[in-house]
């Protein structure tokens, strides 16, 4: 292995001699090591699960990561459940959301309900014999089938396997020289599936095999052919060491010392694409090892560095984690490569851990200084920022010379003065920077002006010389100003105004007070305004002036107002109608003919309405409706130029950041973006109230304070611009920040929640089930003390992820929790909850599902059930007496309804059965009349209604007949009574079962009476010749159907006013149910009634 790695890197390094003049693009990336929980700097896979976690895979173990630490996963010895080695080569998680991880020794499947392992070995009488065994691959097919190499020793014994899930065991394919069909090698590195379904599998040093798992034999091996320009490309030794299947299904081959190599079908070979010394658009090194497909469709690959390429036009762009990344041995070399669901990619690197850079559209980009980079700012401390008409950014720093920056090819060009060096700048610090009509740019510095030479990439210099009149006046630059003739002006600290004569190179020099000292407000010129009638009008530090160019005179503006510190508006500004505007407590309009200010609005004193702090640095700004925006120590104040009047006042209270604003720009959205003394709040006045303001702060990453406060008053004019692709620069002590005000939201991803951790007074507590996973925590009353932990696994900026949490039953409302994780409760009394979570990402974005678990805490013996059936049993005892007594009454009462029931039997039915046999007598003798014999007839009919009612009543009222069954068999046989006596059949379907229910008196009586008037009505008017009845029980409700074969009715003709029907429906209320009709003309009719079981 040794041998191999040497190789390895003498092919790196004869790759690599030749790139390292690549440029190199800017990703902002964030490093994981052993100092942040990882178990080992060397990574060796990246993988992010279903649940959301991701999971690294180390030379010494495995780590879960959720945002907010490490949980690590190692082999412990006699521990048959835990990792079978702690050296992970790769992860891979199946349709069934089961991880298994390929380790040094076998393969390893993981229980998340008990955070286990199960190991997994070829059978004993396989070549490796139960041998430490790499797993170098897992993959599952179109089919479901799991497929892993297993390769273990020198002789690279083991091969491809088949997992069996029935057997748990696993079908050999390897290499066989006697079989050409077979394996080139058991050593493989990868598995790719093409859209055919067929196996593309990489060796380490026999090319690639294609084959079909269908039949277990290689369909073709490709291998390096020098004769051949589409074989598989190499270096040295072939490493095919990955593969990539894209969202084309096109397939791409990493080779290490060959390049990167893509299968053309129509060739049957491969295109290659190589380092090539003369193009830094290339590979940066043949040695190429990861490779991925990123959301977007780009390639990357790490080939030494990290490097991106387009798919479509097949250039390559580079990136680095530090300048030694790219050398042989370094530790910064990419292993592996992963993009999770938020688009972060995750780099793993050979010896310096893992490297996140967020993919999305990002708000901005921040450009700093690195020591160690060459392409990087020149320095931190922002003096000026400039847009040239090619988009080109210039940066001046205040002490350490000029960047140029291109946006589009990422690259800095820095510049600074050297002693010796008469074509290097002037100075290091950087005062005025413009670009002039012909495309010249000039630079001004603390000693002198600077055109730049866009050919040689120097400078030429114009400087003050004491025996040329015609020289510049003032070494002290600072501003540079060209007119719409093209007249290029300097404004200097101590010399005034000086105009430059491109033809000859001289200075001509105009000085607004030539009386005074050599260093004087009056000739310290800072800014230059030309209004349209092409006036141009000069302002000093305290002053502001009318600069007449045909005359060459200074016009001193009048002053706002005697005695009043610096009293001149500045910042000018010309209307929509051409009235120019000023600022200085309060906003001006200049009156251009008797050259002085108006005041707006005019209130005694020097004190506006709004304020009594409202001094501006800012100038003011026109937004696209006419409005000027007045920005002041105290506040943000909208005038409307019309009406002469203010219309609007925003401050802290209002959602600024800061009261103290120190520029205003708009964007191409009609927002305002407002510098502050405490970073930037973007204004949108068509919001509603309370949400028109968003800050970019130090919490959004955002620090870039003055080195002091009355530098960052004075720069911020310059340092703070908008380009003309609408993007915002801000400059200041702590490098460049570009941002993108178009980029709204750059992280649409609503992160999953999970429970991470359970304590029990503040002791983290092992669960049987993982917490996770787990659905019901039970607690005793007394560990009434407990927290949960929880993560929204969204990894752009977990310190920016937001949670909420409630346990139901015991929290009223949600808790916002802001960035914390965790959440904790004391004395929570004994019962049943439910803890929630919810979580957002680092832009506000919220998974209101969240996590929960049901948390269950048991009373103390003195609160259960039984202690309290105790205590009810024990009063019960005190109350025996009158228990005993009400038990004796009642069985006396029951003897009573018994022996009333043998009484109405006994004495009222024998006498009415006499009465009926005495109207059969009479009815036979001859000499009574029809009538007579009719009102016998009537007496015996009635006689023997009121003969059954009795037997019905009796039958209701006998203690023995309680029970459903009793009730069933009276009903049966009742109806066998009756249909005979008409001639119709019965069927019954009652249950088999004995039905041991106890019904009350009156449940008995209601649902007997209802059968029995049903059973009347098909002996009256059905013309019935089969009646069916049947009982069913049916969760806890009693159905009983009686369906005849008669002439039926229609429900909808029939006179509802009838007592039969209505009698039936109020004893189906009585008992709680209800009664329901089918029928139609000659098909019959079907009564169901439905009541709940008492």
């Amino acid at each position: 292995m040794k041998r191999c790695y040497s190789l390895l890197l003498a092919a790196f390094a004869l790759t690599t001699a030749s790139s390292l003049c690549a440029q190199f693009a800017a990703l902002e990336f964030e490093n994981f090591t052993l100092e942040h929980g990882l178990p080992n700097n060397r990574i060796r896979c990246i993988f992010q699960d279903s649940r959301g976690f991701v999971w690294i895979g180390t030379e010494n173990g495995l780590a879960r990561y959720d945002g907010h630490g490490f949980k690590v996963y190692a082999s412990v010895q006699d521990d048959t459940t835990s990792l079978s080695a702690d050296r992970v080569l790769t992860i891979f998680e199946d349709r069934s959301q089961t991880l298994w991880f390929g380790t040094a020794n076998g393969l390893n499947r993981f229980d998340r309900s008990s955070e286990k392992f199960n190991r997994y070995f070829p059978s004993s009488e396989d070549s490796l014999n139960r041998r430490a065994a790499d797993v170098r691959a897992i993959y599952e097919d179109r089919d479901g089938t799991l497929w892993v190499s297993f390769v273990a020793g020198a002789n690279h014994l083991g091969g491809f396997y088949k997992f069996v899930p029935k057997t748990q065991t696993f079908i050999r394919y390897h290499n066989n020289p006697d079989n050409p069909k077979s394996l080139s090698q058991n050593l493989l590195t990868f598995l790719v599936e093409d859209d055919a379904g067929t196996f593309w599998l990489g060796t380490q040093g026999r090319g690639l095999d294609r084959f079909d798992p269908k039949t277990g034999e290689v369909i073709k091996n490709y291998r390096h052919d020098p004769n051949d320009p589409n074989s598989v490309s190499q270096n040295n030794s072939l490493y095919v060491w990955y593969g990539l299947r894209d969202r084309r299904g096109r397939l791409w081959f990493t080779c290490y010392g060959g390049g990167l190599n893509r299968y053309d079908p129509s060739l049957d070979g491969f295109v290659h694409y190589r380092h090539d010394p003369s193009n830094p658009r290339s590979l940066y090194s043949d040695a190429v090892l990861p490779i991925m497909q990123d959301s977007q469709g780009m390639i990357w690959v790490g080939n030494g560095v990290l490097s991106r390429m387009n798919p479509d036009t097949e250039v390559f762009e580079h990136f680095r984690f530090s300048p030694r990344q790219g050398e042989a041995v370094s530790n910064f070399m990419p292993y592996a490569l992963h993009e999770d669901r938020a688009h972060n990619l995750w780099v793993g690197t050979r010896g310096n851990g893992i490297y996140k850079v967020n993919l999305k559209p990002q708000k901005f980009t921040h450009y700093q200084r690195n020591s160690e980079d060459s392409n990087s700012l020149i320095d931190n401390d922002i003096r000026i920022l400039y847009e040239d008409v090619k988009g080109v950014m210039w940066i001046g720093t205040r002490e350490s010379g000029l960047s140029r920056f291109d946006p589009v090819a990422r690259e800095f060009l820095n510049f600074s003065h050297a002693r010796h060096d008469p074509r290097s700048l002037s100075s290091n610090a950087i005062t005025a920077i413009l670009e002039d009509r012909l495309g010249n740019v000039w630079v001004g510095t603390s000693a002198g002006l600077n055109k730049f030479d866009p050919i040689r990439k120097n400078f030429t210099r114009y400087q003050r010389d004491p025996a040329n009149p015609q020289s510049l006046n003032d070494n002290r630059i600072e501003a540079i100003y060209e007119d719409r003739s093209g007249t290029l002006w300097v404004g200097t600290i101590a010399g005034g105004l000086n105009r430059f004569d491109p033809r000859t190179g001289n200075f001509d020099h105009f000085v607004p007070n030539p009386k005074a000292a050599e260093v004087s407000k009056d000739n310290h010129l800072m800014r230059f305004f030309e209004d349209r009638q092409a006036n141009l009008w000069i302002e000093s530090i305290y002053r502001q002036y009318l600069f007449d160019r045909k005359a060459r005179r200074f016009t001193l503006i009048e002053p706002i107002a005697p005695g009043v510190v610096s009293g001149w508006a500045k910042g000018l500004l010309e209307d929509r109608n051409g009235i120019i505007w000023g600022a200085h407590y309060g906003i001006y309009k200049l009156d251009t003919q008797a050259i002085k200010f108006v005041r707006y609005p005019t209130t005694p004193g020097h004190q506006p309405a709004f304020g009594q702090n409202t001094q501006s640095h800012t100038g003011l700004y026109l937004d696209r409706n006419g409005m000027i925006w007045y920005g002041t120590r105290h506040g943000l104040h909208k005038f409307d130029p019309e009406k002469e009047n203010f219309a609007a006042h925003y401050y802290e209270k209002d959602g600024l950041v800061s009261n103290f604003i120190l520029k205003i720009l708009g964007d191409d959205d009609g927002r305002l973006w407002l510098l502050t003394d405490r970073g930037i709040s973007i204004f949108d006045e068509r919001a509603a109230a309370g949400e028109q303001f968003k800050s970019l702060t130090p919490a959004d990453g955002i620090v870039n304070a003055p080195t002091t406060t009355s530098d960052f008053t004075f720069t911020a004019f310059d340092t703070f611009i908008k380009t003309r692709n609408g993007e915002i620069w801000w400059g200041g002590n702590n490098g460049v920040y570009r941002f993108y005000p178009n980029v709204e939201s750059t992280n649409p991803h609503a992160p999953p929640v999970l429970l991470t951790g359970f304590k029990k007074f503040n002791e983290a507590v092992k669960l049987d089930t993982a917490i996770a996973e787990i659905k019901t925590i039970s607690l005793n009353y007394d560990e009434n003390f407990f927290s949960f932990t929880f993560a929204a696994l969204d990894f752009t900026n977990p310190k920016q992820n937001q949670y909420a949490y409630k346990l139901e039953g015991f929290d009223q409302d949600w808790i916002q929790a802001g960035s914390r994780n965790e959440a904790s409760y004391t004395n929570v009394p004994p019962g049943e909850y439910v803890f929630r979570v919810k979580g957002s990402n680092n832009d506000g974005v919220w998974n209101e599902q969240g996590a929960a678990v049901n948390v269950m805490i048991t009373p103390a013996f003195w609160q259960t059930w039984w202690f309290r059936l105790a205590l009810t049993l024990a009063a019960i005892g005190v109350v025996a007496g009158m228990y005993k007594y009400r038990v004796a009454r009642l069985l006396e009462v029951e003897r009573t309804r018994l022996h009333i029931a043998r009484d109405l039997h006994d004495e009222i039915g024998s006498s009415l059965s006499s009465i009926a046999l005495s109207s059969e007598l009479l009815q036979g003798k001859s000499q009574l009349d029809e009538k007579g014999k009719d009102l016998i007839l009537r007496m015996g009919r009635t006689a023997r209604q009121l003969g059954e009612s009795v037997n019905e009543l009796v039958w209701v009222c006998s203690p023995g007949h309680d029970s459903l069954d009793s009730l069933l068999l009276h009903m049966k046989e009742t109806a066998a009574d009756l249909l005979a006596l008409k001639g119709i059949s019965l069927t019954c379907h009652f249950p088999a079962e004995k039905l041991q229910y106890t019904l009350s008196m009156e449940f008995r009586r209601h649902l007997f009476l209802i059968y029995k008037e049903l059973l009347h009505n098909i002996i009256k008017h059905s013309r019935a010749r089969q009646v069916e009845i049947s009982l069913e029980k049916r969760d806890g409700h009693l159905s009983l159907i009686v369906k005849d074969d008669g002439i039926g009715f229609d429900p909808a003709a029939v006179d509802h006013r009838g007592n039969g029907l209505n009698n039936m429906k109020a004893r189906a209320e009585k008992l709680g149910g209800r009664i329901h009709f089918k029928s139609h003309p000659e098909n019959g009719t079907a009564a169901e009634l439905t009541v709940k079981i008492p």
